[in-house]
């Protein structure tokens, strides 16, 4: 039978760095609100429009990226180039680093790679947020994009990844500036979400849980009125950035925002998640957040 865990193993929140890596990345971080124990910093090969509001920035020169990102952190451990110096520097004490790229150009695959297994070996949990590019942008950008997806999951413990297109199911004609503002905050909510439950005593667990699957997607979910946990959990699991089948997944990460959380609510949430991906353990946490209204269940599903 599959685990049932949950967050909350300590006190203290964890100390936690969101990078946003190239154009999309950076723009990604301008929709963050702020949050006690977490700081941004944004990374570019130069001075950028997506930096703008951003104090913290890192510059780095794209030649040789990549041979940086792929080096194997088991057998390479030492930081030798000034390129993982600088973000070494940054990272400085986190204890959690979110790698947040749009993938298919030199910084953000590569850049959020090389942040990950920097971190990585500084010992810091690691849960990378990339976005692949729409099906507009080209086979090559998209073969780009598959290449840093590779390596990016063999340097950070855990990669969510959001394809741009599926935006385009639910939102066909929305702009494409709002589409890409949509993406960025679609990024950073599970994040948040996380954050809400983890505790410092609890990032060995999620390292091992990140681990145990090799890709991750997500489903975010409301409820109201009849049934609102049910309905929740259905509208997760329908989420378009779900692409494979439930009954797939091996590890599930349940995040619950209510109202008011109670221990019926949470029983009937796990179990309609236990039907619908019996294979997967299952690690969850709960949270009362003032501006909530409804029922709402985020998802992450690994396989």
């Amino acid at each position: 039978m599959p685990e049932v865990r949950t967050f909350g193993a300590g006190a203290g929140r964890p100390r936690t760095l969101l990078v946003g890596c190239g154009g999309a990345g950076c723009n990604t971080l301008r929709v963050v609100s702020p949050m006690p124990g977490v700081d941004v910093v944004a990374m570019n090969d130069g001075p950028h429009p997506s930096l703008l509001g951003i104090k913290r920035r890192v510059f780095l020169p794209t030649r040789g990226l990549k041979e940086l990102a792929s080096m194997d952190g088991r057998a390479v451990k030492t930081l030798a180039s000034t390129a993982e110096q600088a973000i070494a520097l940054e990272l400085r004490d986190a204890d959690l680093v979110v790698p947040i790229a749009g993938l298919g150009g030199e910084m953000g695959g590569w850049g959020a790679t090389l942040v990950a297994r920097v971190a990585t070996l500084k010992g810091a949990a690691t849960l990378a947020v990339a976005t692949t590019p729409f099906s507009a942008e080209g086979s090559g950008r998209r073969a780009a994009a598959a290449q840093a997806l590779d390596v990016l999951r063999a340097q950070a413990h855990g990669t969510l990844l959001l394809p741009n297109d599926r935006l385009l199911k639910i939102a066909p004609h929305l702009p494409l500036l709002r589409a890409l503002e949509a993406m960025s905050r679609l990024a950073v909510q599970p994040v948040y979400d996380l954050l809400r439950v983890l505790t410092r005593g609890d990032l060995p667990l999620l390292k091992s849980v990140l681990r145990n699957a090799a890709e991750w997607e997500l489903g975010i979910g409301e409820g109201l009125k009849d049934h609102p946990e049910l309905a929740a959990v259905d509208a997760a699991f329908r989420s378009p950035w779900i692409t494979t089948p439930p009954e797939e997944a091996r590890q599930a990460i349940v995040l619950i925002n209510a109202p008011q959380p109670d221990d019926r609510a949470v029983r009937e949430i796990l179990h309609d998640v236990d039907l619908r991906a019996p294979r997967a353990s299952v690690l969850w946490g709960a949270y009362a957040g003032p501006e909530v209204d409804a029922l709402r269940v985020t998802l992450l599903l690994g396989r």
